[in-house]
């Protein structure tokens, strides 16, 4: 497991997808797992940056999840604490 891994289901290997590839990567590469309902968030972080190249979008949390006492926090701090990096292709943040 670990960054080989991340990399290979970042690939879409065996045709798994975006989704199902950052689920098995959060609950497989990172101790303790997020819970499951963090992927949406690190979804729409990993959207943030590869389809709008906004590494800043506030990315709403869930209820009862705060970041700094906030209930949005910036994609990059999403990619860095979910350990994304190899989902974002080579994109490099400004």
């Amino acid at each position: 497991m670990g960054r080989i891994f991340a990399e290979e289901l970042a690939s879409g290997i065996g045709g798994i997808t975006l989704e199902r590839g950052v689920a098995i990567h959060m609950a497989g590469n990172l101790y303790p797992p997020p819970p499951s309902y963090m992927v949406p968030v690190a979804i729409e972080a990993l959207n943030s940056i590869l389809i709008e190249d906004d590494w800043e979008k506030e990315i709403d949390l869930p209820d009862g999840v705060e970041w700094r006492g906030e209930k949005k926090v910036p994609a990059r701090f999403v990619i860095d604490a979910f350990r994304l990096e190899a989902f974002l292709d080579g994109e490099d943040e400004e």
